[in-house]
């Protein structure tokens, strides 16, 4: 995680007070938090997709093409909602700031 922290600093553009820093390290820490929050459950319901039976009607290229794109959505919606491991990325990249 220690890459991610760094990123972040490195992204921002110029020097200001750090209070305003902080204000800009937190909001890009809590912006990367979900979206990797959004990739594992992205990758929870993949897993779950292929529990399922494809042998069906609707087992074609072009229903594999949106359902991914559905999942993709759906993964994005539930972390937008909150999953929990938001939370916990985020006290890792606080972590790493401090060291």
């Amino acid at each position: 995680m220690k890459i991610y922290s760094k990123y972040i600093e490195d992204s921002y553009p110029f020097t200001l007070p750090a209070d305003i820093k902080e204000n800009y390290y937190n909001e890009k820490k809590n912006e990367l938090s979900k979206n990797i929050e959004s990739i594992f459950i992205n990758i929870i319901i993949k897993s779950m997709r292929k529990t399922l039976n494809q042998n069906d009607l609707f087992s074609n290229e072009q229903s594999k093409f949106y359902t991914n794109i559905y999942d993709e959505n759906l993964s994005s919606l539930i972390s937008k909602k909150g999953f929990g491991i938001s939370e916990i990325i985020s006290k890792q990249l606080y972590e790493n700031k401090k060291k």
